[in-house]
């Protein structure tokens, strides 16, 4: 690995940002290996210093070598890559938009001890892999994630610009970047736009929102920093990163997905319009289903080369099948066929039908783009734009209640839906007093309470029932049949509250460049834990565990080449490092049993300026 740092030239014709490796001696010193602008030779830094960062492991024997050759091969997310041979059929592997190289879906120590578990991929290779569609959503973090000091969410996980720190959403990375960047080792340059006054102008990124594309990425090793102006900032060293690249093909790269639903869109709306309503209804059901769970929103990722990811696939949905026709067949017999009598339906209001059930099938890019996630205050006030996109929810829901309320007393049924409604009512607040849950309608269920009140044959039953049912096969193709009630750890999805409390920071301002903390000795979980020591994190990555409650920074250099070879080669360019630094309970023996950690304390060395965490757990 090696470190880089940016030095900005201009001129009339672009703006370019000049990479330059660090150096790890003093030989450079000499002015003949210095630019005429003082600035060390881009050429002569990676011929000298190419080397300068490596992935710190220790190796004590011939095992543990070849141990890390096996590591070394490439490896990403929930799938294989496969460079056995040069043929792009090779490159038909999917990775779904929040896939990461070598890192797991979850965040903090996950990597082990100086990142051991996440080695990047060979230097001199770059890899490409295949990207779906939709990352411009897919990418997006819904439980919190520390970066530094902040805290992500409602974000698409991608840290830097040009180049990303090793962690970050790959494809999420390559739908954000634009493709009129031309980049090389030796630098990137970004393209001036004489259009427009001070700024650069992106026609295209390196894929497509709607059919997905083939990228490379290529390790660049370790970074001082990670600058953008539209993604996630890092402020601070990290030892790993990558840079993105078009891929030098683009056959077999296209995700067929909105092809497949063009021609599903006119093959399914002319056997709807043509053949008698019972038929038609039963035969898109089952269609569409397939589609859904298959080619719109597979809910696990597919790899083109492996059959067997192909027939789990398969056979996830036809596992869901069974129980998805019964209650299709109680929703058809107790509500859709009076709307559906042949006697009374007219070919329009059935297309109407059509149009909205494909709305609602369609639900991840439709619905999903509205920045609701959960009807919780605290996910509303996270997102942008939430409480205002709730409240027009809100207001359709409530207009079409009436609006159907009234042509269900026309029909004569006012009565038992009444009852009906009351009893669901009661049933839910039951469920939502339950002890250690909470109540969770996923859209598949608001589907299936909201469709019984939509049995009549007015104009606004039509619009409704198609919506609703849509959701119903939109939300079982994709999450299955999700329960009404969820524990509150389940409803943290991953993120941190539900641990151990971690320790608290000391911070003595006449004691530069000491770490201390104290135990949580008033936590009950974890007097009765095996949770008897520290799990220390430095900028995201865990570089320490043990059971003292002091660490001073200069002794952790001592003891952690990676650590030393991070702070003194920030040094040299930097006269203050920032640290971002947070602290858990953990089990000395396993790290990865653990606590909750703090928010991020921050101290710059050497000067040992410090900030507080904020109050919160990460």
């Amino acid at each position: 690995m090696s470190f880089k740092k940016k030095y900005i030239k201009l001129n009339d014709d672009n703006l370019e940002l000049e990479t330059f490796s660090l150096p790890t001696d003093t030989n450079l010193d000499n002015q003949n290996d210095l630019e005429s602008n003082g600035i060390p030779s881009n050429k002569q830094f990676h011929e000298s210093f190419s080397n300068y960062f490596q992935p710190y492991t220790k190796m004590n024997s011939e095992t543990d070598k070849i141990n890390q050759e096996e590591e070394d091969e490439d490896q990403i997310e929930g799938a294989a890559i496969n460079t056995t041979t040069d043929d792009s059929r090779k490159y038909n592997t999917y990775w779904k938009c929040n896939s990461r190289i070598n890192y797991p879906s979850s965040s903090n120590n996950a990597c082990g001890l100086n990142l051991e578990k996440c080695t990047p991929f060979e230097t001199s290779k770059a890899m490409t892999v295949r990207c779906p569609a939709l990352c411009d959503q897919g990418g997006l973090v819904y439980a919190p994630i520390a970066v530094g000091d902040k805290r992500i969410r409602y974000e698409s996980y991608v840290i830097g610009e040009d180049y990303y720190r090793a962690d970050s959403f790959v494809c999420a990375a390559a739908y954000k970047q634009p493709i009129d960047k031309e980049s090389s080792n030796e630098g990137v340059k970004l393209k001036k736009d004489s259009s427009q006054k001070g700024g650069l102008s992106y026609r295209k990124r390196l894929i497509s929102r709607i059919f997905g594309g083939c990228v490379q990425i290529k390790h660049v090793g370790a970074q001082l920093d990670f600058p953008t102006t539209e993604n996630i900032q890092f402020d601070s060293f990290y030892p790993s990163s990558y840079v993105l690249e078009e891929a030098p093909f683009s056959a077999a790269c296209i995700d067929p997905r909105f092809y497949v639903l063009a021609i599903n869109l006119v093959f399914f709306g002319i056997i709807f319009y043509f053949f008698e309503s019972k038929i038609s209804f039963w035969w898109l059901m089952i269609q569409c289903f397939f589609f859904q769970s298959l080619v719109m929103d597979p809910a696990i990722t597919i790899d083109p080369r492996d059959i067997t990811t192909f027939a789990e696939l398969v056979s996830l949905t036809v596992q869901k099948l069974l129980p998805l026709c019964f209650i299709l067949h109680v929703l058809y017999s107790t509500t859709i066929e009076r709307t559906f009598n042949d006697d009374y339906v007219s070919s329009i209001w059935k297309m109407g039908w059509l149009a909205t059930f494909w709305l609602g099938l369609l639900n991840n890019i439709t619905f999903d783009r509205l920045p609701v996630d959960r009807l919780t205050i605290s996910d509303l006030k996270e997102q942008s734009g939430g409480i205002a996109a709730t409240g027009f929810i809100f207001t359709i829901i409530i207009t079409s209640a009436f609006v159907q309320g009234y042509s269900v007393w026309k029909a004569g049924l006012f009565r038992q839906h009444f009852k009906l409604y009351i009893t669901m009512i009661i049933s839910l607040i039951s469920l939502s007093l339950l002890p250690g849950f909470g109540l969770r309608i996923h859209h598949y269920i608001l589907g299936m309470l909201l469709l019984p009140g939509c049995g009549t044959r007015g104009k606004s039953a039509y619009i409704l029932q198609g919506v609703l049912v849509g959701l119903i096969l939109n939300g079982i193709g994709r999450w299955d049949f999700a329960s009404i009630i969820e524990t509150q750890r389940a409803l943290l999805r991953g993120s941190a509250g539900d641990l151990s409390k971690p320790p608290v920071f000391i911070h003595n301002s006449t004691m530069k460049n000491i770490v201390s903390w104290s135990s949580p000795t008033n936590d009950l979980s974890y007097i009765d834990s095996d949770l008897t020591g520290f799990s220390f994190l430095l900028n995201d990555m865990e570089v320490y565990v043990g059971t003292n409650t002091t660490i001073t920074i200069p002794a952790l250099m001592k003891e952690n080449k990676l650590v030393d070879d991070l702070i003194s080669g920030a040094l040299m360019y930097e006269k203050d490092v920032k640290l971002y630094l947070r602290i858990a309970m953990c089990n000395v023996l396993d790290s990865s049993n653990r606590g909750d950690y703090t928010n991020a304390a921050i101290l710059y060395y050497p000067s040992g300026n410090w900030t507080d965490p904020l109050p919160g757990v990460s």
